[in-house]
């Protein structure tokens, strides 16, 4: 089974200090102190029916 969090931000800025290829941690320490509110969704994936009750 797979889990998959998507999280969306809502920032005090139009665009991130970050440029080129950058990491997920480096967007984060970006977001610091510009994030205004945050939701999350967590989902589930699997091909085994026996594991999707």
């Amino acid at each position: 089974m797979h889990h998959y969090r998507f999280t969306i931000y809502a920032l005090d800025v139009e665009k991130l200090a970050v440029s080129g290829k950058f990491t997920g941690a480096q967007a984060e320490a970006a977001m610091a102190g510009h994030v205004l509110a945050k939701a999350s969704i967590m989902g589930f994936y699997t091909l085994n029916p026996n594991l999707a009750k």
